[in-house]
This record gives C-alpha cells, structure tokens and sequence, in this order.
C-alpha cells in the first residue's frame, strides 16, 4: 500500500467557545479546496462531551482531535507538535469562531510558495455578523510602542486590497511557516491568551522572516457579534 501523502497544509483549531461556533468552524475548514490538508483540533471540553463535534467529522479521514486543556498558546504549540503538523510544511491556525471562505487556505498557499521569506502570512478577516465590516487587516508598531489595528470595525471599501508587510494581525485566520514556527521555537507559553500571535510574528521580525498581510485569504470571525460578544 502506497504511502499517503504529506498534506501541504495542517489546519490547527483551538476549541474554547462552545459547540455551535466550533461546528460552523469545522464546517468551512473542510470545505476547503484547491489544497491537501489536514485539521487538528485542539479541545480542553470533557471527553464526556467530544460526541457532539465527533457525530458529524469523526468519520472524515482528514480530521483528528486531542483532548488537552491550557490557553491558546498552550494548544497550538501542542497541535503542531502532536497533531500531525510537524510533516506539513504549513500550519495554519483557525480559531474556532472564524470561518473560512473555500479557497483561504489556498491562496495562504499560493502566497508562502511566491514569497519565501514570508514566514508568517495574515488575512483579510470580516466581521462575521456585519459581513461587509472588517474586522482585521493587518497590525502596525506605532513609535509608542503599541499596535494600530488599522482595520478594527471599518466598512470594506476596497481599502486593503493590496499585500503588505505587518508586525502582526490577528491570528483568528493566520499561516506560518513550519521552518520559521520551529526556528523560533513556536509561541511563547507564557502569554496565555491574547498578544501571544503578535509576539510570534515580532520574534520571526527579528530572525529575519517577513510578515505579510495577504486580502485573498478572506474569512470571518464571530468576536464583537450577537453570538460572541466582545465581553465573553
């Protein structure tokens, strides 16, 4: 029997919102297309409760899970390592309240193959709820040393259309690497939730990657929404 084929991309999910925004998260993962895959998820929920995402992606050969608890940065790093990402050439991390449009991974894809000192690449992400509002496109170092989202909560008139360079974004919908990711040593632990993706993309600045804002990789993200407001 042949063996199978090293998938080009590891999507790696981090469960923590639930089960209705996780399944709408898988749900677009899955539909992916134009690229081989593979998706890990992540999940700190009780086994006593994995039924409810294995009843409808358990039998798909292209999805597997792991049972371990701890923050963002925690899971990730265990995804990658654990999961099946170490034979990938690219990670893609997922949160388990975005949605990806059906060739995001794709052109993640297209882009890290054209730009290979790109070792960490971001996207276009809307607001789930009000489609048409961004919700990130990128993330810049201000001179006092703090992040301008230059996106957060602006209509989308065309513009972001263009590639640039980033310190950071959001890492709702982010790419990276595995040579860059492993260099660096992945994400730093001790930032539990919240800073830890900027802090990945600043480290990989600093040995020398790029990081790149790509607007074909398009997907949506349900923070700051009826169904996941921003106090949760």
């Amino acid at each position: 029997q042949a063996a199978q084929a090293v998938p080009q991309v590891t999507a790696i999910i981090c469960h923590h919102h639930g089960y209705a925004l996780l399944t709408r998260c898988l749900r677009s993962v899955l539909a992916s297309q134009g690229v081989s895959f593979h998706v890990v998820l992540v999940t700190s929920a009780p086994p006593s409760e994995h039924q409810q995402f294995l009843t409808e992606f358990g039998a798909d050969r292209r999805f597997t899970y792991w049972y371990e608890p701890g923050g963002p940065a925690h899971k990730r790093n265990y995804g990658v390592l654990h999961g099946g990402g170490v034979q990938s050439p690219y990670i893609a991390f997922v949160d388990d309240d975005a949605e990806l449009s059906p060739d995001c991974l794709y052109e993640f894809v297209q882009w890290m193959e054209e730009h290979p000192q790109c070792g960490m690449a971001f996207g276009r992400i809307y607001n789930a709820e009000r489609r048409r509002e961004l919700d990130d496109a990128g993330s810049f170092l201000t001179f006092t040393g703090f992040l301008w989202a230059r996106a957060n909560n602006q209509l989308d008139t065309g513009q972001y259309t263009t590639p640039c360079r980033v310190l950071a974004s959001k890492s709702a919908t982010c790419m990276v690497r595995l040579s860059a990711f492993k260099q660096v040593g992945g994400f730093d632990e001790d930032y539990y939730i919240l800073a830890e993706d900027s802090l990945l993309a600043y480290t990989l600045w600093l040995v020398g990657w790029e990081c790149w804002y790509v607007p074909s990789t398009v997907s949506w993200h349900w923070f700051n929404t009826s169904m996941k407001p921003k106090e949760q």
